[in-house]
């Protein structure tokens, strides 16, 4: 991810020399699998309207990115909001005063990053559904446990109670999520995509395979997330 930041400060025409600050190697999970999820998503045809800016790029190497940071990608059909570490709205009148239209009941407001997609109808934008994904940099043992429910399959779980008073296709009082995605690091013994509903864990890491940096899990994950699309 270094690197592709680098990449992009060089497209800007930037000349001050970058170094990485030191983070914890959870935060640099979550930023991963942000960045990743974006980079998926214009992969399906869609453009980054608005997030990708300087001050985030300078918040990456010099602090940490805000939370609450907001991506928006969109082509013709279709506008994709990403958030990372979003406070959430605690009721229906509070979504609306602050213009969000999403609320959650919860104790645990910010899920790591939640996708809402919409379909662009007659000059407003259609809710199609809610994606929450939680990155864990950790082995598949230690987030899963077949004999009981701990507690982060219970937080995970509880990232249903979303809900939408916009107008869409889960609004009227529905859940609006429809996936539930853990993303974890795992190891080379864990498949890619193991299903214990309601919940998802898919491993997405980044490795090299002959000489060429690939990310486990990246095509499972454009798999999901087209198949919402469509």
């Amino acid at each position: 991810m270094f690197q592709t930041m680098q990449q992009i400060e060089k497209q800007k025409g930037e000349t001050v020399k970058l170094s990485p600050v030191l983070k914890p190697t959870w935060q640099i999970y979550e930023y991963y699998c942000l960045f990743k999820v974006v980079d998926i998503f214009k992969q399906l045809g869609h453009t980054l309207t608005s997030g990708l800016k300087e001050n985030i790029i300078n918040y990456y190497f010099e602090d940490s990115i805000p939370e609450g940071s907001k991506f928006i990608l969109e082509n013709d059909e279709n506008v994709i909001h990403v958030w990372y570490d979003h406070y959430h709205a605690n009721s229906a009148k509070e979504s609306k005063d602050r213009g969000e239209y999403f609320y959650t009941p919860l104790a645990k407001k910010k899920p790591d990053l939640k996708v809402d997609f919409f379909k662009k109808k007659e000059g407003s934008l259609w809710h199609n559904g809610t994606v929450i994904l939680d990155a864990k940099f950790s082995k598949f043992k230690d987030i899963y446990n077949s004999s009981y429910n701990n507690s982060i399959s219970e937080q995970l779980v509880s990232y249903f109670s979303f809900f939408y008073i916009g107008e869409g296709n889960y609004s009227g009082g529905r859940p609006c999520v429809v996936r539930m995605l853990c993303l974890y690091a795992g190891d080379h013994s864990n498949p890619v995509i193991t299903e214990k509903e309601p919940i998802t864990y898919l491993r997405l890491f980044p490795t090299m395979q002959e000489d060429e940096r690939v990310a486990v899990g990246e095509r499972e994950l454009l798999q999901i997330f087209q198949n919402i699309l469509n």
